[in-house]
């Protein structure tokens, strides 16, 4: 008999995998009515096969689970219904329960003709310049550094989240964030950059509040509640919920994340700003990554784009490999064509500002040092006018401040 693996012995210390299995493993629990170490250890294949048929139809007609109830969701693609299903049917494996490849085929819609699994995916759109600016101007204060650093890095979104501030090198031009390999899909760790715009929204805006945002968002996560906000929800009488509300506000978190928050978070925020955009069926947040890689192509900096993306393999055939300093120097050069704002224009400005003025600075000096470039001469003809002046009878003391006064 197979030994008894638990869940975290399943994830062992995979925090992705963690992450992608949990919730589709908590909607499965959500239908058998118990957790799922619980269940293992109490079923047979038959009866998995049972509830695993059960939980693809309710996949299909889509549902969630939200306060521990099952209710309507957004209608879900089959490459989506597939992984809810996979994530199930892995640890179930794991603990010795199977189900067969016919089996699991079975569970999703076949073509008649073919009978192969339909695959009704809507491939991710990459946003033109003006469809990007438009999903900008419709997100939150809050969620538009994460857009900025997203489209300007070629970032994958969970690379984006895990990012700690000791990674992020705003210093340096152009700034780089360094993605260690733990948080890299291909276990291979890179640099990559952010645009002046970027830059600039993280410095000023973003960072500064970051303890406040943090805070924020504690107080909110402790308040949930399905009805109301009231201390009978909490357990507490209105002496206790008082307190407890002050502690979280006074409190912070420790944080080491450039952005503390969910995928689920920022998913939802850029399909509301889409909506608000026109911008509907095939626009998801992989779009952002594809963007990058769309909008330097177009402009003839495809090893740049391949650069950033962490893409290496075939990059030998079709692509320059680049080394950081190269990517770097390549991509203050390209930033432009993925820049939305008006920062990295003002940015310029101000440098041709700062030229001029120290063009005219120059000139100024160059003036004084042709005045004085022969000092000698000067003190002689001054020497000159104070002798015929004492011929005169003047007074050379007189003479000699008035001189010195006119210069």
């Amino acid at each position: 008999m197979t030994a008894f693996c638990d869940l975290e012995t399943f994830y062992h210390g995979q925090p992705k995998k963690k992450a992608d299995y949990a919730y589709s493993i908590s909607l499965f629990e959500g239908i058998v009515g118990q957790d799922i170490e619980t269940y293992i250890q109490s079923t047979d294949d038959n009866r998995f096969l049972k509830d695993m048929k059960k939980y693809a139809e309710l996949l299909k007609i889509s549902f969630v689970r939200r306060n521990n109830k099952v209710m309507e969701g957004q209608k879900l693609t089959q490459s989506t219904i597939r992984t809810r299903l996979a994530a199930v049917r892995s640890y179930a494996k794991e603990n010795g329960i199977l189900v067969g490849k016919k089996h699991f085929a079975a569970l999703f819609d076949t073509d008649e003709k073919t009978g192969k699994v339909i695959d009704d995916t809507i491939a991710d759109k990459a946003f033109t310049i003006e469809e990007a600016k438009a999903v900008f101007k419709n997100l939150t204060s809050q969620m538009k550094p994460l857009f900025l650093v997203l489209l300007s890095s070629g970032m994958r979104i969970n690379e984006c989240l895990n990012t700690r501030l000791e990674n992020v090198h705003l210093d340096d031009t152009p700034a780089r964030i360094y993605i260690p390999k733990e948080d890299t899909k291909t276990n291979t760790a890179r640099w990559t950059f952010i645009s002046s715009e970027a830059k600039a929204i993280l410095q000023d805006q973003w960072i500064p509040g970051l303890d406040e945002y943090v805070k924020s968002a504690r107080l909110k996560s402790g308040f949930k509640s399905p009805k109301n906000k009231s201390p009978k929800n909490f357990g507490m009488d209105k002496a206790e919920y008082k307190k407890y509300r002050e502690t979280l506000k006074k409190t912070a978190p420790k944080n080491d994340k450039l952005f503390p928050m969910t995928e689920s978070n920022f998913r939802g925020a850029l399909k509301r700003a889409c909506d608000k955009a026109d911008l509907t069926d095939g626009y998801h947040v992989h779009s952002i990554r594809k963007s990058t890689r769309t909008l330097l192509g177009a402009k003839k900096y495809h090893d740049l784009g391949e650069y950033l993306l962490g893409h290496a393999t075939g990059m030998d055939k079709h692509y320059v490999r680049l080394d950081v300093e190269q990517a770097a120097e390549i991509y203050r050069e390209a930033e432009k064509h993925i820049s939305i704002t008006d920062t990295l224009t003002r940015i310029e400005e101000a440098k041709d500002v700062r030229i001029r003025q120290t063009q005219e600075e120059i000139k100024q000096l160059r003036d004084e040092v042709a005045r004085l470039r022969d000092p000698k001469l000067w003190l002689e003809e001054l020497r000159k006018s104070i002798q015929e002046d004492m011929k005169k009878g003047n007074t050379p003391a007189q003479k000699y401040i008035d001189s010195i006064l006119k210069q």
